[in-house]
């Protein structure tokens, strides 16, 4: 029993060390190379382009829910009773979707504000051995 626990602890810690950026907010970005952030600063980029395009899908459709339901009115003051059911079964359908990726987004992505601090983080520490750099040569 104890090693079974022991065992999902490592694996827990292993996971945790698996993702470069909460190492480098947790321990620094000193303590990464230069090619090391170099490389994690395109993938922050990848992933804050990625969360930007998500997040105005999952607005736009947390947004759009309330349209269903007017639009299931409208249909039925016109007498449309199969267009309004099926345009009142969407609401519950897109506030699901809403909420599902709301979820997903946290999950992945934490916020937009962690993934700026981790760009301002890097992006800090480069300029900070940029300037290192410079300062040796002259």
């Amino acid at each position: 029993m104890d090693n079974r626990m022991l065992n999902r602890y490592l694996e827990g810690l292993e996971k945790s060390a698996e993702n470069d950026f909460n190492l480098l907010e947790s321990a620094g970005a000193e303590y990464f190379s230069t090619a090391e952030l170099l490389e994690m600063r395109g993938r922050c980029r990848e992933k804050r382009r990625l969360f930007a395009k998500l997040h105005k899908v999952v607005l736009l459709t947390g947004a759009g829910s309330p349209v269903w339901i007017v639009g299931g009115f409208v249909c039925a003051t016109l007498g449309l009773e199969f267009a309004a059911m099926f345009s009142l079964l969407l609401f519950p359908i897109s506030f699901l979707l809403f909420v599902a990726g709301g979820l997903f987004l946290r999950n992945h992505f934490r916020s937009k504000g962690y993934m700026e601090h981790i760009s301002h983080l890097i992006e800090w520490e480069l300029s900070r051995r940029r300037d290192e750099f410079e300062r040796k040569r002259s």
